[in-house]
């Protein structure tokens, strides 16, 4: 079965190799790496990240919630 895209329906989806890096203001980066798939027609990207990135992630938002600089509401945190 060859997998479609979710936006415009295209067949032409290809898995590809992928690092991404999440960096959050104040914090060292997280260095996820994914296969997504990748529609090569409209260009929409999905994939999931794996338990132990989404562990990092969450550490590292712990982290900058108890910092100074990031409470307020979060129009106040932008810049």
């Amino acid at each position: 079965m060859t997998e479609r895209c979710d936006r415009c329906g295209s067949a032409n989806v290809q898995r590809i190799n992928l690092e991404m890096a999440f960096a959050p203001s104040k914090t060292e980066p997280v260095y996820v790496l994914a296969k997504p798939n990748v529609c090569l027609d409209c260009g929409l990207v999905e994939c999931s990240l794996s338990e132990e990135s989404l562990r990092e992630l969450r550490e590292g938002a712990l982290e900058r919630a108890v910092e100074p600089a990031y409470r307020g509401t979060p129009s106040q945190r932008i810049g």
